[in-house]
């Protein structure tokens, strides 16, 4: 949730008349449901818009402003996405915290069930699912497994490292193999080592003898499994998604508003108290509800709980529903097209959900 700067609140003015307008398949509104808390909802149709996820790895070192991310993009309006990491000893700014997949690309695997949204824009085909994967890397028909993504090797686990880990590491004592455009590159067992951009580094400290067997120019293919855990009959069509960003929890599925969030391990904290959030939901037309709920600086009253969430969403029609990471990282953009009122705060973050012209 953006913990690090947690007592940093949404601050969106906005001019006289701009409360509610509709340009190029997108409205917006600006409600408040209990007369303190203040939402903003877009509401945007698919056929006529372009929904994508980006990294603010593309505009920045790891994290920046949704404004940013969107301006980068010449996006029509933005949201914040999915979790992320800020810093330790060993990772850098702005690594996923769950599953990521942006045109087709992994940059973050699901290491525990958290509820997920997917989308095609080229079908307009959108899921909402808790989802877990299973992860390789096949090479020399041999499979090699990855036990998480963006982290260091430790003993007996491997780990896949997308361009999005930005500090350099040390390879010993284990190994590091290089990929880019789908084959190996470089292998090293010594030294410092980085992710180059749009490539990959599998680092393993697994006893595993077929390690012997590589060499550079080798074919590699990343096959990443995504097991949808509530509607496994829809796994082939996840395979096939351009986009996934996970989050969670999941508020709404199949009309039914969601009451047990145990599946994804919320603390008490997170799901009762109130706090900024952000939601993303669909509508029985397909159309896509983006939210964002502020939470007025030092008034703990304002903002939502997870269960006022998720009512709120089925308040507004919503057949899916999935909370996205929220608190300080809870953002809105919209460009002066649709809104010229709006006074940004530059709050960093490591990825967006983006309506862009079609």
């Amino acid at each position: 949730m953006g913990n690090y700067f947690k007592y940093l609140l949404i601050v969106l003015g906005f001019l006289p008349g701009s409360l509610a307008i509709a340009v190029q398949g997108i409205t917006y509104n600006k409600q408040s449901p209990d007369n303190i808390t203040v939402v903003h909802v877009l509401t945007v149709d698919p056929s006529k818009v372009k929904i994508v996820a980006a990294r603010a790895k593309e505009t920045a070192e790891g994290l920046d402003s949704v404004a940013n991310i969107a301006r980068h993009y010449n996006a029509l309006a933005a949201i914040n996405g999915g979790y992320f990491k800020f810093v330790t000893m060993d990772e850098a700014f702005g690594l996923p915290a769950g599953i990521l997949k942006i045109n087709s690309k992994w940059y973050g695997i699901a290491f525990k069930p958290r509820g997920a949204i997917g989308w095609d824009p080229g079908t307009n085909q959108v899921l909402i699912d808790r989802l877990q994967t299973k992860s390789s890397l096949i090479i020399n028909n041999k499979n090699f497994p990855i036990y998480a993504m963006n982290q260091i090797a430790k003993k007996d686990k491997a780990y896949l490292l997308s361009d999005s880990f930005g500090v350099e590491f040390q390879v010993a004592p284990y190994t590091a193999v290089t990929i880019a455009n789908g084959q190996i590159t470089q292998i090293s067992n010594s030294g410092v080592a980085s992710v180059p951009k749009d490539s990959y580094i599998y680092h393993t400290g697994v006893a595993d003898p077929n390690l012997n067997n590589i060499v550079v120019g080798n074919k590699v293919r990343l096959q990443v499994e995504v097991i949808p855990l509530l509607q496994p009959k829809q796994t082939k069509q996840w395979q096939d998604l351009e986009y996934i960003v996970g989050a969670g929890p999941i508020l709404i599925l199949d009309k039914r508003v969601v009451t047990d969030f145990n599946k994804e391990t919320s603390s008490k904290a997170f799901l009762f108290n109130k706090h900024a959030r952000t939601a993303i939901g669909i509508l029985p037309n397909k159309h896509w509800v983006l939210v964002v709920i502020e939470q007025q600086f030092l008034t703990e009253n304002t903002g939502m709980t997870i269960p006022e969430l998720a009512q709120f969403m089925r308040s507004l029609g919503c057949v899916h529903a999935l909370n996205l990471d929220g608190g300080s990282s809870s953002s809105i953009y919209l460009d002066p097209r649709i809104s010229s009122g709006f006074n940004f705060i530059y709050r960093p973050v490591a990825d967006a959900i983006l309506v862009l012209p079609k």
